[in-house]
């Protein structure tokens, strides 16, 4: 009897294992391709928590307590792209696609690259570079089977249809089009030369080579934004973008601009990177003397918060 229940233990832990290694389902990963592509996907959010990433930590924040814990990556990697399933924390270290369970106990490869950045994965779809101006890939998350799309690209963004991406394959800088599921790059026309995509449903914001001037580009009509950036996304019919003309030293004054009223507002000072969550939390890492500091603004109560390191760790 004792050799049966043995047994049967044996059979469940084996059951339980085989389980954990099939958790990513595409679903619920936490992100948006504007968080990966606009910017290094620093931030990340699931089930009231939220995942920040630092040279070899990464902090999981608690919403609900304010509480924030370190969760360790190997060596020095610095989680770029973070994406999440309901187990683990993937992300990529710039030359692989990592994934550490959010206990921070086990940290496997995923896919071993020697180059991995603005890795983005929309369902069993994933999309990345191996560097700026170089190749944008496709890969199977299932069959791990890998597809060069577009050469000499800049930057890309990907809805639920389209990909979109700014690349210079024939030596000039352009927009191009294709559907997911028909691998078909088309040129979009514009009067100038893009260097940064971002879509919003029917819109599409591009900023322009040279002062980087925001262009709103909608069923063919171009329309310039009075602001300036290469970090932008859009939430709530509002751009919220990294002002390039408060550029000091790589940090920005982050803004938003409300497309409908023109209204501009000040978010944030000394901004290096953000990711907006849940079509509400705008999370922003920002410079201050000694180390970086992670600000979390609650865009529904207004509240801005420090969320690593505390008010009480400084």
């Amino acid at each position: 009897m004792r050799k049966i229940n043995l047994f049967i233990v044996f059979l469940l832990l084996l059951f339980l294992s085989g389980c954990q290694k099939t958790t990513y389902t595409g679903e619920n990963t936490g992100t948006t391709c504007g968080n990966i592509t606009m910017g290094a996907g620093k931030f990340a959010y699931g089930n009231g928590f939220i995942y920040i990433s630092s040279p070899g930590e990464i902090y999981e924040y608690d919403l609900a307590t304010g509480v924030s814990i370190i969760l360790e990556t190997p060596g020095s990697d610095y989680a770029e792209s973070m994406f999440l399933s309901e187990q683990d924390i993937y992300y990529s270290n710039g030359s692989s696609l990592r994934k550490m369970q959010k206990d921070g106990k086990k940290n496997d490869v995923v896919i071993g690259k020697t180059s991995c950045r603005k890795f983005f994965a929309d369902g069993m779809d994933a999309y990345f570079m191996n560097y700026i101006e170089g190749d944008l890939f496709h890969i199977d998350m299932q069959t791990k089977k890998e597809t060069t799309l577009l050469s000499v690209v800049n930057n890309y963004y990907v809805d639920d249809s389209s990909i979109y991406a700014v690349a210079k394959p024939d030596g000039e800088w352009k927009l191009y089009h294709s559907s997911r599921e028909t691998i078909n790059f088309e040129p979009i026309k514009l009067s100038f030369q893009p260097v940064a995509v971002y879509v919003d449903g029917e819109n599409i914001f591009l900023a322009k080579q040279g002062d980087f001037q925001l262009i709103q580009y909608t069923d063919g009509v171009e329309t310039p934004l009075p602001c300036h950036s290469f970090f932008y996304q859009v939430m709530d019919a509002s751009l919220i973008y990294m002002d390039d003309q408060t550029n000091e030293g790589g940090c920005f004054s982050l803004k938003s601009y409300d497309l409908t009223t023109k209204e501009e507002r000040l978010l944030c000072e000394n901004v290096y990177d953000f990711c907006i969550l849940e079509d509400r939390y705008i999370c922003c890492q920002c410079a201050n003397p000694g180390a970086a500091t992670f600000i979390l603004i609650d865009t529904q109560t207004n509240e801005m918060t420090q969320m690593y390191p505390t008010e009480e760790e400084e």
